[in-house]
C-alpha cells in the first residue's frame, strides 16, 4: 500500500480546512491536484474519507479515524528530516564505526580523538581492532572494518590499491632514539653519525623494517641490527636501556619518553600516518568527523 506523503498532506490540510480550495491554497497546489491526491488515497485505503455537506466537506467515520494516523505520519516525517539536518539529540540512534588501529596512533592519539568526537558528535560510537599495518587496506576493502589507520614511508612510497581511498593525516620526520645517559651527537645529526651504533629495528620483511634499512643504505652504510623487534614500545625500552639506537618519530617517542633522547636528523626520511576507507557514492558524516578528530589528535 502506497499512502504517499503528498497524498497525506492533501488529506490532512483538507480535513483541517473543510475545503479543497483552502487546502490547495495552503499547499500551493491546484484544487484539481488536491482532489486527485485524495481520490488516490481513498483508492489505496478502500474507503471514502470525506462526504459532501452543502458546499463543504466533512470527514467520514473512517476518515476521522485515519486523520490521527496521517497527522502522526507527517509529524514523524518532519522529525526524520530535522534529525538528518540538525544536531544529534539524546535518544536518537547511534552510528557504529569499526576502526582498524596500530601501534603509536592507538597508544597516543586514539584516546584524545575519541574525546574530541564525544564532544562534537556523541552519536558516533567507535569500536577499534588492532590490525597489522600491511593488512589495513585489505581489511577495509573486504569491509572487515570501516576505516583503518596505516602508515607509509618516504623511502618506500605506497602503491595505489583498488577499491580503497587513502588520506594522509599527518607527516612526521624520522629521528633516532638513543639512551639519554649515553654518548649522543648534537641534534640535528647526520644519519651516518650512527653508522657504528648497534641498531634495534623491526624485522626486515616488515614495512617499518624495510624503510629503516633503506634510509641507512641511502646514507651509505648497512646498519648492524643487533635486536630485531616489532613492537615499538619494546624497541624504545631497549634503546633506553642502552642496547642500541632505534628509528622513531615524535609520536612514537611519546609512548616511552623516560630515559630516552630523540635526535633529529638532517634531511630526514618521513612517515605518513594515513587513513584507509572505502569510496562511497555519498559522503558519510560520521567517517569524516572521526577522520578529522584523529587528524587533530595526531597533529
Amino acid at each position: 500500500m502506497d499512502l504517499g506523503f503528498v497524498r497525506l498532506r492533501a488529506f490532512v490540510e483538507t480535513a483541517r480546512s473543510g475545503a479543497m480550495t483552502s487546502a490547495a491554497a495552503a499547499l500551493g497546489y491546484t484544487t484539481g491536484a488536491v482532489s486527485q491526491q485524495i481520490a488516490a488515497l481513498e483508492r489505496e485505503l478502500g474507503h471514502p474519507l470525506f462526504e459532501r455537506v452543502g458546499r463543504g466537506l466533512r470527514l467520514t467515520e473512517r476518515g476521522a479515524r485515519f486523520l490521527d494516523y496521517a497527522e502522526q505520519i507527517l509529524i514523524t516525517e518532519s522529525e526524520a528530516i530535522a534529525a538528518m539536518e540538525g544536531p544529534w539529540q539524546p535518544g536518537q540512534a547511534q552510528v557504529d564505526i569499526r576502526l582498524g588501529v596500530f601501534g603509536s596512533p592507538a597508544a597516543v592519539a586514539l584516546g584524545p580523538a575519541l574525546e574530541i568526537l564525544r564532544k562534537q558528535a556523541p552519536w558516533i560510537r567507535v569500536r577499534s581492532v588492532e590490525l597489522e599495518v600491511d593488512a589495513a587496506a585489505e581489511a577495509v576493502r573486504r569491509a572487515s572494518v570501516d576505516l583503518a589507520l596505516a602508515v607509509d614511508y618516504s623511502s618506500t612510497p605506497p602503491a595505489a590499491i583498488a577499491g580503497v581511498e587513502r588520506t594522509v593525516l599527518v607527516t612526521e620526520p624520522l629521528s633516532i632514539a638513543v639512551a639519554e645517559d649515553g654518548p649522543t651527537p648534537s641534534s640535528p645529526a647526520h644519519l651516518v653519525d650512527f653508522s657504528e651504533s648497534p641498531w634495534i629495528m623491526a624485522a626486515a620483511n616488515s614495512h617499518f623494517g624495510t624503510a629503516s634499512r633503506a634510509m641507512c643504505r641511502r646514507a651509505g652504510f648497512e646498519p648492524e641490527v643487533i635486536h630485531e623487534v616489532t613492537d615499538t614500545g619494546a624497541c624504545l625500552a631497549m634503546a633506553a636501556a642502552g642496547l642500541g639506537v632505534t628509528p622513531a618519530t615524535r609520536m612514537m617517542f611519546q609512548m616511552r619518553p623516560e630515559g630516552l633522547c630523540l635526535i633529529a636528523l638532517k634531511n630526514p626520511d618521513h612517515r605518513n600516518i594515513t587513513m584507509f576507507t572505502r569510496p562511497t557514492p555519498t559522503p558519510q558524516p560520521s567517517r569524516r568527523l572521526l577522520t578529522e578528530a584523529l587528524r587533530e589528535a595526531i597533529g
